[in-house]
């Protein structure tokens, strides 16, 4: 799967893999205890379909990007194990 991506990504790390039509963002800051946290948001088609808070994804901020894109990717999976036919053709491998 491939997808697009907002934010700032660290580095040169790559944002999490998604069917075409989703897009993800995801939005990294330093706490007052040195953690990186923020908000991850992925939308389909431009619809909002989860909204969620990242907290304690470690005091690297690559490493808590690559945390948050897992996430990701998790919840993508997730999400499609739900709505079976609803993305596969737009899935790559």
């Amino acid at each position: 799967m491939t997808g697009g991506m907002s934010g700032d990504p660290a580095g040169d790390e790559r944002g999490p893999r998604l069917p075409d039509n989703w897009r993800c963002s995801i939005e990294l800051e330093a706490t007052g205890d040195g953690q990186y946290g923020g908000t991850l948001e992925l939308k389909c088609d431009g619809v909002l379909k989860c909204r969620m808070a990242i907290t304690h994804m470690g005091r690297d901020k690559a490493e808590a990007y690559r945390r948050a894109t897992e996430r990701a990717e998790r919840w993508m999976a997730d999400w499609m194990s739900r709505h079976p036919g609803e993305g596969d053709a737009v899935r790559r491998a």
